[in-house]
């Protein structure tokens, strides 16, 4: 016992590690907004690369901390402590320590806005004046613009490219271009980036729309949804319903973090990417881990800009350098010269991007168009953590934001509290729209105080964390109320005109407003885990392969779509096979979402969930067991399928073993380890197999048995008999086998027979065992 308590300490100390070196590899300060917000919508078009050994410590720490229980035991049973140890009362002590004041821990609840740590006076006085601003309070919806400003917009985030960069004292010649045309601007040098915008996409959601990007806290993955942040009004919508031609050129892959589908929502009718500039280079193979070199990117955006001013119609042009992105940057071929003794791999990117677009910016204000063109250049959040942590750490964290016109003789420095919130309306007084505010943001050009400069001394992170729910009501869940219809052939549901991936759970209220969509991709639990977590009468839908959907109704096929909607207690449910487009009217869905209630229905439902979550199929018909006399290390999960087409296994902590055709006995060790010890196949050709068929299986102790188990899968016999067996010659009652039928034993090291279950014919039987 003390060696399992102190090797659970352990593990857990460990896996929490391994969790915050990967978190912090990506954002330099742990588990952030940024690592809810990328669980939401997936990893896809990272550059993976550059996080591998990150990843590769992260799995080590993992299996360590599932090596070293087992060891430990091991260690305990050799030298039979049965004792208590004294520092097994340590460890129990020590166990909710771990956990709780883990970094891991302790940043996972403060962005769920829950704190272990008591609170101060003044954090009480913070809360308590938090409390009471309201979202309301500084929010603010954008008008319409109008029409008759013919000023275009070229806009150029640079990745990660904060202020700091051009401290000299910090960073002496590092971009010393920059900082020069930097004097030529119109340029602020306090902005910030609070909670929910210091990664890419949460830095254009903040400087376009004045909004913070946070991520529900339910199993929620944005992928599915059609649009991005729908109810939010941000500068592309506002560009472009005054006729601007709305650009967008990036060298990463858009589908990272759903980039590409809030330009597309907002107002980018041409956003381009990876897989759209990629095939255009002259070089397809010159790429980094995120996609194009600045030179390659920089090189693309003077082309499309040329194209657009020979086109004499008003545009914005936006685009995103990729270069100085963390850990370690990636330097452009076409810069030879390195930074100082080119040691820093970061610096050498910065300093190169320095070069690069800075000349693009003197390209730009020479162009003949530049007389009625706003030239904005930008940090998209402040650095994460790479290379250069260190020194930029000593400085003044700030983005870059500078404004360049035609008008603009000389350098003017604003140095108003603000944040990237304010980008988007300043951006919008520069082109002549002046007194336009953007959700949280404000025009640092004119007297309206900013959000920092409102909220005075209180605390904006929390303040933006007690607004989630305000600021999750921009992704606009529809109503049902006018029904929905399912299109297999393209795989989304369509509710009052938007279109939602599937496979897709959705949750109702009573109105048939939908409360969430929830959808299963490849970064949270399963649907099935999340329908087990509803209570019975919530109102759900449901749109899967019917091979799942048949947990809440076996009647249904097992391939194919399927739709199920009610509550899991429902009596009257629309269970529903999908051959083609199929629409379900709002008096439909009413009807079978206020249908009577029966709690043993439930019941059911749970159980055919759980045998789907456990063994991925609804119709097993489950046991539990518990191994009071084995010696095995953790649960165990056998699985018995009858018929052809299906599978069998056991399942234990160390490996699953899958099981061939006929009756195989298995053995599970100490350690937890499931082996094949002899397969008996009479459907076999050639089997011998008697009129009156037997078989008998040999079982020798050893020290390092701890169980055995005989199973059957697809058939234990091929004809209208049946098997009888037994172990080392005596029966003990074992059930006899017929066709077809699902059988389970569990022996104790010495072959007794503990247990036994048989199932009918063609049917699936699962024991869940543990200790």
């Amino acid at each position: 016992m003390t060696a399992i308590i102190v090797g659970c300490v352990t593990s857990v100390f460990l896996i929490l590690s391994g969790v915050q070196i990967v978190a912090n590899r990506f954002t330099g300060a742990g588990v952030d907004q940024s690592v809810f917000f990328h669980l939401s919508v997936g990893f896809d078009g990272a550059g993976w690369q550059e996080y591998i050994p990150g990843i590769v410590i992260s799995a080590l720490f993992i299996a360590a901390s599932l090596a070293i229980p087992v060891m430990l035991y091991i260690l305990g049973r050799s030298r039979n402590m049965e004792k208590p140890h004294p520092l097994a009362f340590f460890a129990i002590l020590a166990l909710p320590v771990c956990v709780f004041l883990h970094p891991t821990t302790t940043q996972t609840l403060g962005l769920l806005n829950v704190s272990l740590v008591p609170q101060s006076e003044s954090e009480k006085r913070q809360e308590k004046a938090g409390k009471e601003q309201l979202f309301e309070r500084f929010f603010e919806e954008p008008g319409e613009l109008g029409s008759g400003n013919n000023n275009n917009l070229v806009f150029i985030y640079l990745e990660s490219f904060e202020r700091t960069y051009l401290d000299e004292k910090l960073f002496p010649g590092l971009a010393p271009n920059l900082a020069a045309l930097e004097k030529q601007s119109l340029y602020f040098t306090d902005v910030l980036s609070y909670r929910g915008t210091g990664f890419t996409i949460g830095g254009l959601v903040a400087s376009q729309c004045g909004l913070p990007l946070l991520t529900a806290g339910s199993s929620n993955s944005m992928r599915g949804m059609d649009q991005f942040l729908p109810k939010a009004s941000c500068l592309g919508d506002l560009l472009s319903e005054t006729g601007m031609s709305m650009n967008y050129l990036g060298g990463a892959d858009l589908d990272f973090a759903g980039k590409g589908k809030f330009l597309s929502t907002h107002g980018f009718s041409h956003p381009k990417g990876l897989k759209d500039l990629g095939p255009q280079l002259p070089d397809p193979s010159y790429v980094s881990s995120w996609g194009l070199y600045d030179d390659s990117l920089l090189d693309q955006l003077r082309s499309t800009h040329r194209t657009l001013k020979g086109k004499n119609a008003p545009y914005a042009l936006f685009a995103l350098t990729m270069d100085t992105h963390h850990p370690n940057g990636h330097q452009s071929a076409s810069c030879t010269k390195p930074y100082r003794d080119g040691s820093n791999k970061m610096l050498n990117a910065v300093h190169c991007s320095d070069r690069l677009v800075s000349t693009l910016i003197r390209e730009i204000r020479q162009s003949e168009d530049f007389e009625n063109t706003v030239l904005v250049v930008a940090s998209d959040h402040t650095a994460l953590r790479n290379a250069a942590s260190d020194l930029l750490g000593k400085g003044r964290r700030r983005n870059l934001f500078m404004i360049f016109t035609a008008a603009q003789a000389g350098g003017v420095a604003i140095s108003r509290r603000a944040s990237t919130f304010d980008i988007a309306p300043t951006v919008l007084s520069a082109l002549g729209w002046e007194n336009t505010s953007i959700g949280l943001g404000r025009n640092l050009l004119k007297g309206k105080p900013t959000f920092r400069e409102a909220i005075a001394d209180l605390n904006g992170d929390t303040l933006i964390g007690a607004w989630s729910e305000d600021v999750n009501a921009f992704w606009q869940f529809p109503s049902a109320q006018e029904g929905f219809e399912v299109l297999p052939e393209e795989s989304v549901v369509v509710m009052q005109n938007r279109r939602f991936a599937l496979p897709i759970v959705i949750e109702f209220d009573d109105n048939l407003n939908v409360r969430t969509n929830v959808f299963e991709f490849d970064t949270r639990g399963t649907l099935t885990q999340y329908l087990l977590a509803r209570t019975t009468d919530d109102a759900i839908g449901w749109i899967d392969d019917c091979s799942k959907v048949r947990a809440m109704n076996l009647a249904l096929r097992d391939h194919g779509l399927c739709l199920f909607v009610g509550a899991l207690s429902s009596e009257d449910t629309i269970e529903r096979e999908i051959n083609g487009n199929t629409k379900l009217t709002a008096s439909t869905l009413s009807k079978a979402l206020q249908s009577a209630t029966r709690g043993s229905l439930s019941a059911e439902r749970r159980q055919r969930l759980r045998s789907l979550n456990t063994h991925g199929v609804p119709d097993v018909v489950m046991y539990n067991e518990k191994l009071a006399q084995a010696n095995i290390l953790g649960p165990v999960s056998v699985l018995s399928s009858a018929g052809p087409k299906t599978r069998s296994y056991i399942q234990t902590t160390k490996n699953k073993l899958m099981l061939p055709r006929g009756v195989n006995l298995v053995r599970v060790n100490n350690a937890g380890r499931a082996s094949l010890v002899e397969n008996f196949d009479a459907c076999k050709i050639g089997a011998d197999v008697a009129k009156a068929p037997t078989r008998d299986f040999a079982v020798n102790r050893s020290p390092s048995l701890a169980a055995l188990f005989i199973v059957v899968h697809d058939s234990g016999i091929c004809s209208d008999d049946t098997l009888t067996i037994s172990v080392n010659g005596q029966n003990q009652a074992f059930s006899k086998i017929g066709f077809r039928a699902p059988y389970v034993a569990r022996l104790s090291a010495d072959g007794e027979l503990q247990s036994q279950h048989l199932g009918e014919r063609y049917t699936k039987l699962a024991v869940e065992l543990g200790n």
